[in-house]
């Protein structure tokens, strides 16, 4: 797994924050998601993770599985 954040603006207790969630890539082990936190429309944090599918034993990647690809939908980034 892997993960980044990028931080553009604080967000308060003032509002409440929108939060979204999307598909940014799909290969043949792994998969990301990118999310963003919204303040007001404006984007004030982006970020992404990644995640790689590992066997039962949990010593090596393996393919993704097509109803986990087919649950993850279309590529839509947000970063």
């Amino acid at each position: 797994m892997h993960a980044e954040l990028d931080g553009k603006e604080g967000i308060d207790g003032a509002g409440r924050p929108e939060v979204l969630i999307s598909t940014s890539r799909i290969g043949g082990k792994s998969f990301t998601l990118d999310f963003a936190f919204r303040r007001d429309g404006r984007p004030t944090c982006t970020g992404c993770v990644v995640y790689v599918t590992v066997g039962a034993g949990g010593s090596a990647a393996i393919p993704l599985p097509p109803a986990l690809v087919e649950a993850l939908g279309a590529i839509v980034p947000l970063r």
